[in-house]
């Protein structure tokens, strides 16, 4: 919400400007610094398809332990944790291919980690957007009857 506030308060060349010089890097970095940027990025690729991956399995508002729903998802009806799981299903997704795009960078070739990072770095960014929105989503469905916590997740 506040990247959006300050996506729309700024003017467009500014915007422009300021993330041009956030989100790419005007040449790549060389020699070994080439490997520990990878690699940099390969830790956080690997942290974040964790995270997503643990929160596939532990399900907001846990599963039913009698019959006839036993192992169903107590909230399975829900919308919202359908949301859940599919922006959580997209960050792991998007994390794993960046994975093995920096796995493919660690070849070598310079050319190749140049290309690499131009799949990598967006595809790292996406997972990065997708998680707090799983993350909203999860805790919208677990506290969806307290008023007024869902009224502070919308306003914030």
């Amino acid at each position: 919400m506040v990247l959006l506030y300050f996506y729309t308060s700024a003017r467009q060349s500014t915007w422009l400007m300021f993330k041009k010089k956030i989100t790419r890097r005007t040449d790549p970095p060389a020699g070994d610094k080439n490997k520990d940027y990878v690699n940099t990025l390969l830790v956080v690729a690997a942290l974040v398809a964790t995270v997503t991956f643990a929160a596939g399995f532990t399900i907001p508002g846990g599963f039913n332990s009698s019959e006839p729903n036993q192992g169903l998802p107590t909230l399975a009806g829900d919308r919202k944790l359908t949301y859940f799981m599919v922006f959580d299903i997209l960050a792991m997704q998007s994390s794993i291919v960046t994975i093995a795009t920096l796995i493919w960078a660690q070849l070598g070739d310079p050319a190749l980690v140049h290309t690499s990072l131009n799949v990598a770095l967006p595809s790292l960014f996406f997972a990065l957007l997708c998680m707090p929105v799983a993350f909203y989503f999860g805790v919208f469905v677990v506290f969806a009857r307290v008023k007024g916590l869902v009224i502070f997740l919308d306003v914030a």
